[in-house]
Order: structure tokens, then C-alpha cells, then sequence
């Protein structure tokens, strides 16, 4: 029996000016061609104004 696995997509910024990355659903079924999503999650981490990240977690076979 396979087990689960995850698959993240996140974007950066930086000051509030530049954007870096794609987090996006499309961004993560095109490059892991998941058969079955048993989770869909997101998480932001920040760090007072200078690091902002965005992540997308599929959990999946």
C-alpha cells in the first residue's frame, strides 16, 4: 500500500516590495500530478516587516 505524501508550493517577500515564488494549485498539480488529495493546507510565516512567506501543503498519493 503507497503511502502519503506532500507536495508544497510557497512564494516570498521581501519589504513588502519584491515577490518571489508561486503558490498556487495549478503550480502543484502540474509539476506532481497528484491521483488523490486527502489534505489541502497553507501556512504564512512572518518575521516583523522584512520576510513574509506564503506555503501551500497538498498530503496526497
Amino acid at each position: 500500500m503507497p503511502t502519503d505524501t506532500f507536495v508544497e508550493s510557497c512564494t516570498t517577500n521581501y519589504f513588502g516590495l519584491v515577490s518571489i515564488g508561486n503558490a498556487s494549485l495549478e503550480f502543484i498539480s502540474y509539476h506532481s500530478r497528484p491521483k488523490e488529495i486527502h489534505s489541502l493546507d497553507h501556512y504564512y510565516k512572518n518575521q516583523y516587516f522584512f520576510f513574509q512567506e506564503l506555503c501551500l501543503r497538498i498530503t496526497g498519493r
